[in-house]
């Protein structure tokens, strides 16, 4: 993907953020920060690991694998990342998306088009050791897998976020 389009976000911004800049200010602030962020990615993970398995299950005849080229579902299962940022208004959140950076060349903007987003729909692609082309269909992995659990991760980054901030108050 060409930027991050696809993109599941739970936010609470502004109590991250402010949650952030107070575990910045103690002594053993960064180790806590460390520590936060750290459960904010597993409170994540479960989303990240739906799309994974949603990828690998859609259909494919496997012609990379019998010719020693890994296929396009695995190269995306790989890209699967989890973020969480703290600092800045736009970084500031946990992230579940396709990272870009993490596929091939020439592979980075299939994503949209397997998934169906708007504006990329259309994909068309040679047969390999054909002059034929076709038309490739829309498989989307992304947000049917993670809409079942998305409440779920959203309530489980709640509740780290409010025993972190209980904790603070406690000292």
């Amino acid at each position: 993907m060409a930027g991050e389009e696809q993109v599941v976000r739970v936010h609470g911004t502004d109590e991250l953020r402010s949650l952030a800049d107070q575990l910045r200010e103690q002594a053993d602030g960064r180790k806590r920060l460390r520590q936060l962020t750290t459960e904010l990615r597993r409170a994540a993970k479960p989303l990240a690991t739906a799309v994974k398995s949603s990828v690998l299950t859609i259909p494919s005849n496997e012609w990379n694998a019998r010719h020693g080229r890994e296929s396009l579902r695995r190269n995306i299962a790989k890209a699967v990342t989890v973020k969480v940022g703290t600092r800045g208004r736009k970084n500031t959140g946990v992230r579940v998306f396709i990272n870009p950076k993490k596929m091939p060349d020439g592979r980075k903007g299939l994503v949209k088009h397997i998934e169906g987003t708007p504006g990329w729909t259309r994909w068309r692609h040679p047969v390999f050791g054909r002059d034929v082309w076709v038309n490739q269909g829309q498989n989307p992995f992304f947000t049917d897998a993670v809409r079942p659990g998305e409440r779920l991760a959203v309530e489980a980054v709640d509740n780290v976020l409010q025993r972190v901030k209980r904790d603070l108050e406690n000292g």
